[in-house]
């Protein structure tokens, strides 16, 4: 577990999140048209946290990991699973896997996926939380520096959380 972030600069931490959206020029996803939001949500997470190692920018597949899971289907899942496959099998950059393509006729280069593996991760929740609980644990992990791969019940969507340490 993430200790709970309790700092009164919080508010100064947050106003810099532009500044660092715009440092790390990262582009949003665009589902279009795809339930694909839980493993894009991921794929970002990843993405952020490519960025914040200094590791060169590496358009990310969203694609890649969900057609796989949901047997080349466009429908929702679940980003847990888009983390686990991600750490099991890796996630193609765009230029191999195009996003938002989901069919099963699609060239796939195993040692490129492979390249990009998730090799550790932490659950910043616990079962037990209460929903409060859950939001103060997220919003600590961005403040301790982690993107995070968030999924809201009540808005039927995940996104990525940006870390905002420096």
């Amino acid at each position: 577990m993430i200790p709970i972030y309790d700092d009164s600069n919080y508010h100064e931490l947050l106003n810099q999140v532009s500044d660092l959206i715009d440092h790390l020029k990262i582009p949003p996803y665009d589902q279009n048209g795809t339930n694909f939001c839980w493993a894009a949500g991921a794929c970002m997470a990843l993405t952020i946290a490519r960025a914040r190692a200094n590791l060169p920018y590496i358009d990310l597949s969203f694609a890649s990991i969900a057609a796989p899971i949901n047997r080349y289907r466009n429908q929702g899942g679940w980003t847990a699973n888009a983390i686990e496959y991600i750490k099991d099998h890796g996630v193609l950059p765009a230029s191999q896997w195009p996003h938002n393509y989901y069919r099963n006729d699609n060239y796939e280069d195993k040692s490129l996926r492979a390249e990009n593996k998730i090799f550790e991760f932490i659950d910043v929740i616990d079962q037990n939380m209460d929903r409060e609980e859950r939001f103060d644990a997220v919003v600590s992990a961005g403040f301790y520096g982690f993107s995070c791969a968030v999924s809201f019940n009540f808005w039927g969507h995940a996104v990525a959380s940006l870390g905002l340490a420096k």
